[in-house]
């Protein structure tokens, strides 16, 4: 805490200004809160939460998932990218040109999403696997239990349960899994589609967070942004006294 805090001051050789601003989220420099009976509340059994009390939003996963060793790796492969590009032997990839919107980095964390076209495959893909694993150990472990109940022969009970239950039970899912899994590793084009745009964005740097509507944008090509300091989005609590 005692790096981050000395970070958050620190000047910049370009302009000697400190590189957080005025606005920037500080836990011991949050204004004071008005007061919550003159605030709009959207509804009688709604109360103000109190500013500062931040809470965590997303699983620390996100986070983790970017360790030293992982951003040291990414780095060398855009070191190597560029090399390539300096000598003409690189090949670009398909859609690398795509802006995917999204950002996450030691000044903002922007989200997202991919178009449900493009998750749509995505899901079933993990449903079909999901589906497949479940059911096949669950009829591994009944199998048995089938057996010794059943007044024929096993081999009678089991042939049975071959050609009349695991084909839908395993069949149906595997066949999901592989059709998905053919569509999103081999027809990348058929199935990909890059989003629109961020839908949030948390700005360290800044202190602002940005809420991108795009209701207008189809129509008027306008996208409109709520923007708002950190520290004001605690939301209401909605209570049923």
């Amino acid at each position: 805490m005692k790096k981050l805090t000395r970070r958050r001051f620190q000047m910049t050789d370009s302009d000697k200004k400190p590189y957080y601003e005025v606005q920037a989220f500080r836990p011991d420099n949050i204004p004071k809160q008005r007061s919550p009976l003159r605030a709009a509340l959207s509804s009688a059994c709604s109360r103000l939460m109190p500013w500062g009390n931040t809470q965590q939003t997303s699983s620390m996963n996100l986070f983790e998932d970017s360790t030293p060793k992982s951003m040291r790796f990414w780095e060398e492969v855009a070191k190597e990218k560029e090399e390539k590009k300096a000598n003409g032997t690189y090949v670009p990839v398909i859609f690398e040109g795509v802006d995917l919107h999204n950002k996450c980095d030691q000044e903002r964390f922007r989200f997202a999403p991919l178009p449900f076209r493009s998750q749509f495959f995505i899901i079933v893909l993990q449903f079909g696997r999901g589906s497949f694993v479940v059911f096949l150990a669950a009829l591994l472990l009944t199998h048995p239990l089938i057996v010794s109940a059943s007044r024929e022969s096993w081999q009678v009970t089991t042939i049975k349960l071959l050609t009349e239950v695991y084909p839908i039970f395993l069949g149906i899912p595997l066949l999901i899994w592989l059709i998905s899994h053919i569509v999103v590793n081999h027809f990348p084009r058929l199935w990909f589609r890059p989003p629109k745009g961020p839908e949030w964005e948390l700005n360290r740097k800044t202190g602002l967070v940005t809420i991108f509507d795009y209701k207008r944008h189809r129509k008027e090509g306008v996208i409109d942004e709520f923007i708002a300091p950190f520290y004001e989005f605690d939301a209401y609590m909605t209570t049923t006294n």
